[in-house]
């Protein structure tokens, strides 16, 4: 699939079975969350209709697949490899893993994120302009409480720093309701 862009487009949706089945060993979970990040990487647009489902080893029961998966997913977006908007969510609601590390590598994700200016719109940092986004998805999530969307907010809502951009977010936020 790394080699032939037919052949990959040809076998994605099989790609997507494998990668999204939990029954199979923990070990060959992770082989395959990097090889989607092989393939996200060399055939951008063949792999981008199936980026949801790119998202789906974050919840996985082991918590090698879900690091594994916050690594590639991580690599893809701060390199400008993959479209960060619209799934972002995804990646917040790992704040609130019972794993530290995990928690930790995602605050570190989000403050790398928040700290590129370029190629957002008003300079402003991505976190901010896709904190909307991420909210309006949360609110979705069935199995998130009101608590843990308060813990997720109170980690996203510091980067939202400066006066005028705490009034547009306020804007913004009320424009979506």
């Amino acid at each position: 699939m790394a080699v032939d862009m037919s052949f990959c487009e040809r076998h994605m949706q099989l790609f997507m079975f494998w990668l999204t089945n939990r029954s199979l060993p923990p070990a060959v979970r992770s082989s395959l969350v990097v090889a989607m990040g092989d393939l996200a990487a060399r055939w951008p647009n063949v792999v981008d209709p199936w980026t949801p489902l790119m998202y789906r080893p974050l919840r996985d029961s082991n918590l090698g697949v879900r690091k594994t998966c916050l690594t590639v997913l991580s690599h893809l977006i701060l390199n400008d490899m993959m479209k960060v908007k619209g799934h972002i969510a995804g990646l917040a609601v790992i704040l609130l893993d019972e794993d530290d590390e995990l928690r930790e590598w995602t605050r570190r994700f989000f403050t790398t994120l928040a700290s590129r200016t370029s190629g957002s719109r008003n300079g402003t940092n991505p976190v901010y302009n896709l904190l909307p986004d991420i909210l309006s998805a949360l609110t979705r999530e069935p199995e998130l409480s009101v608590e843990g969307l308060h813990q997720i907010m109170k980690v996203l809502l510091p980067f939202v720093k400066d006066t005028k951009l705490g009034d547009a977010f306020k804007e913004k936020l009320c424009a979506r309701f």
